[in-house]
């Protein structure tokens, strides 16, 4: 950062303001501040140009004191109950104000600010935790509903399960793709459990299907898709968009929870179709996406993984296949809840992201903001779902949630962003207005708006600004070799070389000729 106009003794407060929904992994959440760039070798730094100057930027010496005071101050607030928080960076003091809320501070600020700054909890508990916050603000009524899955999820707990997996059999898949594909479907079918459901429909210029109805996962039905697997051959077009119509067009229970698996090279164009197809008939499937290959289409694998509300997998050879098979395995094997859908009693709902809720597995919890209006005074929204056990439901008074984040216009903000960056609802004339017109409204940095601060306040009106490098401290644990001396340009050592050379012999010659003479 460089920050101009300041004048010694002067004392100028800067407040950067930044809004984000952190995603739990393994039901951990993490949040991270950076507290210090660590040195960087650039080789000559000293006469480095452009973006490579900083590089020159002075550190202070091991050990030394940091004249700068560095201090953070963190408020909690959940929906849910906050559980195993701790700072592995840093020693932390903590005031509780109920099981939801906390304020901590650095228990020492001293050295506190040579390190980044991590602090991790959980939300989950034995059984599905679901909690309610809301907020008015200019204008407007927003509402935030999360739902933590368990710890563990129980057998009981896993409502059934209907694999259906779409396989690119193109020309562009021919060799080394489409036998990648074999072995990574070869691990995908042997992790299906025997009360598992699955069907397999292969695409390029034309589509065919496994089975008219989904099938058993018997050793005997597993044989009978890999058989068919290892007869096809890779030829004609990718009609990936008339696949994913067919799968969609398919029924299934509603009951179960259903998970469409891709697997492709992407090779097509107008992958905007694609995505916007996936948002209009996912409705509330999850669709998983894996690239196969050495130069995979990850805006298209990416996109589908965002539009379908799930994740992305790239395997780009053989031996990848079998690892990141099991990595799908440990993110879906579990799901706690299926058919999930928001009812509002009292209240209209409206602008929900997402729209259309996917299952909650048991390293994803469901997380749903929007908006709401003509609330009575015994306004209610409920959770509604099913699990292994049955039907379930949470239920909330609207004029009872929580009323103290105030981010939720930022935060519901930035995920209708992300869905217009993904799938445009308009022309890109209309899209970029749409954009324009958010960023402005809720203050986000955006493809079409920046951020400018211009204080036309003259400071200085005797003397010459003079430019001051703020020594940074040494990352900790870091020691003074990180910070190397520059070494000069190439054309200057052999200058220098040249000088010394010419020296020396001027240098003998004068001891030659005052010989002679």
């Amino acid at each position: 950062m460089a920050v101009a106009n300041i004048l010694p003794g002067d004392e100028v407060t800067i407040t950067l303001s930044y809004t984000e929904i952190l995603s739990a992994e393994e039901g951990v959440y993490e949040f991270l501040y950076p507290g210090v760039v660590g040195p960087r070798y650039g080789g000559d730094a000293a006469h480095a140009t452009g973006e490579t100057q900083w590089m020159q930027n002075p550190y202070l010496a091991e050990g030394t004191h940091d004249p700068v005071e560095y201090d953070i101050a963190v408020d909690m607030a959940s929906p849910l109950p906050i559980s195993s928080l701790e700072s592995p960076s840093h020693v932390l003091d903590a005031i509780w104000q109920g099981k939801q809320s906390v304020k901590l501070s650095l228990k020492n600020a001293s050295k506190a600010g040579n390190r980044d700054f991590i602090l991790r909890y959980r939300l989950q508990d034995d059984q599905i935790l679901t909690g309610l916050t809301r907020l008015e603000a200019n204008g407007e009524n927003y509402f935030l509903l999360v739902s933590e899955p368990p710890v563990r999820v129980l057998p009981e707990q896993i409502p059934a399960r209907d694999y259906f997996f779409i396989v690119d059999v193109s020309g562009s898949m021919s060799g080394f793709p489409l036998d990648t594909t074999r072995e990574l479907m070869d691990s995908l079918l042997s992790n299906l459990k025997p009360t598992d459901h699955f069907n397999i429909l292969f695409f390029s210029g034309g589509s065919s299907v496994l089975s008219p109805q989904p099938l058993t996962a018997t050793p005997g039905n597993i044989v009978r898709a890999m058989t068919m697997m290892k007869n096809q051959r890779g030829g004609g077009g990718t009609h990936l968009y008339s696949a994913l119509q067919t799968v969609f067009s398919m029924k299934s229970d509603e009951n179960v929870s259903r998970n469409i698996v891709l697997v492709t090279d992407g090779y097509i164009g107008a992958e905007d179709r694609v995505f916007r197809l996936i948002d209009e008939q996912l409705h509330r499937n999850n669709l998983f996406a894996f690239g196969i290959g050495s130069s995979v289409n990850r805006y298209l694998i990416e996109g589908i993984a965002r539009a379908g509300r799930a994740e992305a997998f790239v395997v780009t050879n053989r031996v990848e296949a079998a690892r990141q098979a099991k990595r799908f395995k440990d993110y879906i094997s579990t799901p706690a809840l299926t058919n999930i859908r928001l009812e509002a009693e009292g209240v209209e709902l409206y602008d929900m992201e997402p729209a259309k809720i996917p299952d909650m597995l048991a390293q994803r919890p469901v997380m749903v903001i929007g908006k709401y209006r003509n609330a009575s005074a015994n306004a209610s929204i409920t959770l509604k779902g099913v699990s292994g056990q049955g039907d379930a439901q949470w239920s909330f008074a609207l004029p009872d949630a929580d009323t103290s984040d105030t981010t939720l216009p930022q935060l519901w903000a930035r995920k209708r962003l992300e869905r217009l960056y993904v799938i445009p609802d308009a022309t890109p004339k209309e899209q970029r207005k749409n954009i324009t017109e958010l960023g402005l409204k809720y203050s986000l940095l955006t493809r079409h708006t920046s951020f400018v601060a211009v204080d036309e306040t003259i400071r200085n009106t005797t003397t010459k600004a003079k430019d001051v490098k703020q020594p940074l401290p040494l990352p900790k644990g870091v020691s003074n070799l990180a910070v190397g001396k520059p070494m000069p340009e190439p054309e200057l050592l052999w200058i220098g070389m040249m000088l010394g050379l010419l020296t020396f012999v001027r240098r003998m010659w004068g001891k030659r000729y005052a010989v002679q003479a």
